[in-house]
């Protein structure tokens, strides 16, 4: 299949994800992070509702799982849906056929949105959504070093924690903080539209990419996303040093992210 965008460190395709993904070779990408369209959000694709949303995707899953190398990992951004005055489970339900396909849960984050819109009905105000962290094996790569942040409160830690054992006295652990900073929270806090002139409607958070790509895909290593949108996870791939694999079925998209990502190549830092 033709490249739409062919360098060194990016290739992007115009095409269904299910086709272009089938033609890439097996154990050929590191990560994979990626958000699909969420359920109701395609008019173009019928079968993209909730109820048939993770027999709809189970397929490209079954793609990302060849393609995968075997220490690699996907990161699942899904969003939430309501009709009828319930929360609609197609996201739960996904999760529970990509785990019949092969994949393991190693992980689950919470996108907290600060400034999302208020949601219509009786609910309450729609500001998460999910991802999931899944791999073919519980030993996939975790880039938890580069993902650190500074420890809130360094004193607390230190202090450690106690740990009682029935019939001995209590014990009391001391903590030694990583000279690195703390681990990744698995909640992700980051405000959406911040991206001025993106022409795509639903981006994902620049924060939010960056901090995926880190935990899944090691320095250097290729990142795909199958439903690349604007372009954003290509973005964090190539600021963060990854080669990056980018498919969209919309050619406006394709062009979106290849503008994006050409004007990006001129003031990345050298790996």
């Amino acid at each position: 299949m033709r490249p739409y965008l062919a360098d060194p460190d990016v290739t992007l395709y115009q095409g269904d994800a299910l086709d272009v993904l089938r033609e890439l070779p097996d154990a050929s990408v590191d990560a994979c992070v990626t958000s699909p369209p969420y359920a109701d959000a395609r008019t173009d694709v019928d079968c993209v509702v909730p109820e048939l949303f993770a027999v709809w995707l189970g397929p490209y899953l079954d793609e990302v799982l060849r393609v995968l190398a075997p220490t690699g990992s996907l990161m699942l951004n899904l969003g939430r849906r309501f009709r009828g005055g319930q929360e609609l489970d197609y996201v739960h339900e996904t999760l529970h056929r990509a785990r019949e396909r092969g994949w393991l849960k190693v992980d689950e984050l919470i996108w907290f949105k600060p400034n999302a819109n208020g949601t219509g009905g009786p609910y309450l105000r729609n500001c998460h959504e999910y991802i999931f962290w899944l791999a073919p094996s519980a030993d996939c790569y975790r880039g938890h070093d580069e993902a650190r942040r500074p420890y809130r409160d360094l004193a607390r830690y230190e202090r450690g924690y106690t740990q009682a054992v029935k019939g001995a006295p209590r014990e009391y652990h001391r903590r030694t903080p990583h000279p690195l900073g703390a681990r990744l929270d698995s909640v992700l806090i980051a405000s959406v539209g911040k991206d001025k002139g993106l022409k795509h409607p639903t981006p994902m958070a620049a924060a939010i990419a960056e901090d995926l790509v880190k935990l899944s895909c090691p320095v250097g290593g290729t990142l795909l996303d199958p439903f690349m949108g604007g372009g954003t996870t290509g973005l964090a791939a190539r600021k963060l040093h990854r080669r990056f694999i980018g498919i969209d079925i919309d050619e406006t998209w394709c062009a979106e992210s290849a503008e994006r990502l050409s004007q990006q190549s001129l003031f990345a830092e050298p790996a």
